[in-house]
């Protein structure tokens, strides 16, 4: 995702205590939390269709049905130091079952995406499915316009 990140540019969305992006591949979702808090006081649980966040004697910041199918395997979690806050932030990476499924929320039902941030999503992923294939080219600046295709991962040529 990094590479996509420092090409064609990744949408995050700040929701009420946690923060979100997705790619073709996964999504990752960044949880702030104290400076003091060590991997121990966190509770990170992933399932192919449920996750909860949060801290050990708090209410999970998120808990319920994933908004899309994860591969809870190749999922994981990592406590790192938030530049955006100046503490630390759980950082939890869940691998899409589905390439180019657009998830419309982390959690089923709790800040879901708008009809327009939907849309932006859909077309950064087009970007970076012409970045994945065309890795020579720049993408920096790209834009997608037009109509995003009813199924995106078959769209010019099928995923390996």
């Amino acid at each position: 995702m990094s590479n996509f990140q420092e090409k064609a540019g990744v949408l995050e969305y700040e929701r009420d205590g946690y923060r979100w992006t997705q790619s073709v591949r996964e999504v990752m979702v960044m949880v702030p939390v104290p400076k003091s808090t060590r991997g121990r006081d966190v509770v990170c649980e992933i399932g192919s269709k449920r996750l909860k966040v949060g801290l050990k004697n708090a209410t999970p910041v998120l808990e319920g049905e994933l908004g899309g199918v994860a591969v809870a395997d190749d999922s994981l979690w990592a406590l790192e130091d938030d530049d955006k806050t100046e503490g630390k932030v759980i950082v939890v990476t869940l691998q899409k079952v589905k390439a180019h499924d657009t998830w419309s929320a982390v959690v089923k039902g709790k800040d879901e995406l708008s009809v327009v941030e939907a849309e932006e999503i859909k077309k950064k992923q087009m970007l970076e499915k012409f970045q994945n294939e065309h890795p020579g080219f720049d993408f920096s600046g790209a834009e997608f316009s037009g109509q995003i295709p009813d199924d995106p991962a078959s769209f010019c040529r099928p995923e390996s």
